[in-house]
């Protein structure tokens, strides 16, 4: 999580609550070790937060001592420019990850036990206003279960980003802070009533009927978000990007095996890329084993066979690069049906069709690996959602991460999948391609998780996903 500037979002998160009032004056902070526990940080994180605080002249900071607040704002005044997020940019979260979130926190309640929920039970007891730390443990305690870090970072990023907001909305509808948060925790005991039932349809039901609830943050959306304000998960991963552009273009025969690649120049001109940026992208293609780079010579394309004879399965950082590509891919199992299905009914005909040509050809040319990236490919096209396209868009660049597992046996057995979505897209059958999305994700976790057991990455065995609901 230390990779983006997270300290300035924790200050976000204290700068909101120190603006409403929930810190008395002169009473002392949360300890950094509190906050560091809770936000899964460093304490070096929550110590930045701080200082950017004490800087600011809200906060003092005495040796070996907590902070205490010196100076409080006016919480009926307009918030510090820091905490500014506009209704819109907003409304898209929050629509964007209905689609998503829902279907996390379904999983992370079917995998947790007795002794889970009765700890949940208990965090639900301890008193608290709005939307405070009793709620982040909750939830973080459900996401948790899942026990992947990609999934936690993106979870906590989202919880930061859009906190001051939430409390500025709370602020105008309910000055009474514990008012909210005993109608949250009610909410909250409610879906673990259900889930100690072991009734699942009833719970992703309940879930869903939940966030929907908080339709009280929205406003009419009279106007296209500009493109600049959408909420962003971090920096575009740009190597990722166009190498997984370029291995679809091996897969495709049009740099087979044993020709070579344009020069990174050549490249970065096509790619609208600063060369250092296609050298890097170079680079990471042959750590992954799917090019050569020869000195005088330029960038050979491997065989399958040259492919597998190079990957070191024991190296940490390929087995790091591994893992975070199954992580991603447990994300997009878990929620690709809901955000399928409200998105392809906002995408034009022409690009639903050219979808399916798409998956056609990679059918025929028997490149069944490509059909994942055609069919996230498609979402990204989607002018709805922005959010969810971002998130989206992230996740596919660690896709090409899981590219050395394609060189074990036995090969990939998702043709009959290509058939059914291309099918489905031709027909304009939403439903049916989300289904059909959802089992060919499930299908490639599944055999991608066995392989990277059989060479020694154990911790892919503690992954894995939900039954596939039948509604």
């Amino acid at each position: 999580m230390e990779k983006k500037n997270f300290q300035i979002l924790i200050y976000r998160y204290m700068m909101a609550r120190i603006h409403y009032g929930f810190y008395p004056e002169k009473e002392p902070f949360p300890s950094i070790h509190r906050l560091s526990k809770m936000f899964r940080v460093s304490t070096m994180t929550i110590r930045c937060a701080y200082k950017m605080l004490e800087e600011d002249g809200y906060i003092f900071t005495a040796k070996n001592k907590r902070p205490v607040l010196v100076r409080t704002p006016d919480a009926a005044g307009e918030l510090p420019p820091c905490l500014y997020t506009s209704e819109q940019t907003f409304q898209d979260l929050y629509q964007s990850l209905a689609l998503f979130l829902p279907s996390i926190f379904c999983y992370g309640l079917f995998l947790c036990d007795d002794e889970d929920l009765e700890s949940l039970g208990r965090i639900l007891s301890c008193p608290g206003n709005a939307w405070d730390e009793p709620v982040i443990r909750f939830l973080s305690g459900i996401v948790g279960k899942l026990k992947n870090p990609l999934l936690d970072d993106l979870y906590y990023d989202v919880l930061l980003y859009s906190y001051p907001f939430f409390l500025s909305r709370m602020f105008q509808d309910a000055p009474k802070w514990q008012t909210p948060h005993e109608l949250i925790c009610q909410y909250f005991r409610k879906i673990l009533f259900v889930r100690k039932k072991g009734d699942f349809d009833e719970l992703r039901t309940l879930v869903n009927k939940i966030y929907q609830k908080y339709q009280f943050v929205l406003i009419p959306r009279s106007e296209s978000l500009p493109a600049e304000n959408f909420y962003r998960w971090s920096k575009p991963q740009i190597c990722g990007s166009i190498a997984a552009k370029l291995v679809c273009r091996i897969f495709c025969g049009i740099y087979p095996a044993g020709t070579f690649l344009p020069s990174a120049s050549v490249l970065a001109e096509e790619f609208s890329a600063a060369v250092i940026t296609m050298r890097r992208t170079i680079k990471l293609l042959d750590n992954l084993g799917i090019t050569e780079s020869i000195n005088g010579r330029g960038t050979r394309v491997l065989s399958e066979q040259e492919s597998l004879e190079r990957v070191d399965w024991q190296d940490l950082q390929v087995q790091k690069k591994i893992l975070s590509f199954l992580y991603c891919l447990q994300i997009l199992a878990i929620t690709c049906r809901k955000v399928t299905e409200g998105i392809l009914p906002c995408l034009k005909r022409e690009e639903l069709l050219d979808a399916s040509s798409r998956l056609c050809i990679a059918k025929k040319l028997n490149r069944t690996g490509l059909m994942e990236v055609i069919c996230l490919n498609l979402l990204l096209r989607s002018e709805k959602y922005l959010s969810i396209r971002d998130i989206y868009e992230h996740l596919l660049s660690h896709l090409i991460w899981g590219y050395p597992l394609s060189y074990l046996p036995p090969a990939s057995s998702l043709g009959a999948y290509a058939v059914n979505l291309a099918e489905s897209l031709e027909a304009g059958d939403s439903r049916r391609f989300s289904e059909e999305l959802e089992k060919s994700l499930h299908a490639l976790f599944h055999s991608c998780r066995k392989k990277a057991v059989s060479v020694g990455i154990e911790e892919a065995g503690t992954l894995d996903l939900p039954p596939i609901s039948a509604s």
